[in-house]
């Protein structure tokens, strides 16, 4: 994501002797700059904020048991105990 070389932006004491011709050239040169760095700010939004798959992973089967489950709960417990986690997880991810 490099710039490449940019072009020589004039500083204070050179900004009083430019002609309107170069303060244009200086406008587009900051606004493509500009417009390149909000780019590269709505990649990185949608990279740090963006939904990913792995948020949205949820027990393929209702009836499987998890491990935190107890070795002799009843099926129907365990499956009303799974459908409840899902419940809790939909309702927390997807305010």
């Amino acid at each position: 994501m490099s710039e490449g070389p940019s072009k020589h932006e004039p500083v204070d004491t050179e900004m009083s002797d430019l002609t309107a011709a170069q303060w244009r050239e200086v406008t587009r040169s900051q606004a493509a700059r500009i417009q390149s760095l909000e780019h590269r700010i709505a990649w990185f939004e949608r990279q740090f904020f963006g939904s990913k798959s792995e948020r949205l992973s949820l027990i393929e089967n209702p009836a499987q048991l998890s491990l935190s489950e107890a070795p002799g709960e009843s099926q129907k417990a365990a499956t009303a105990r799974t459908l409840d986690r899902q419940r809790l997880y939909r309702a927390l991810c997807f305010r």
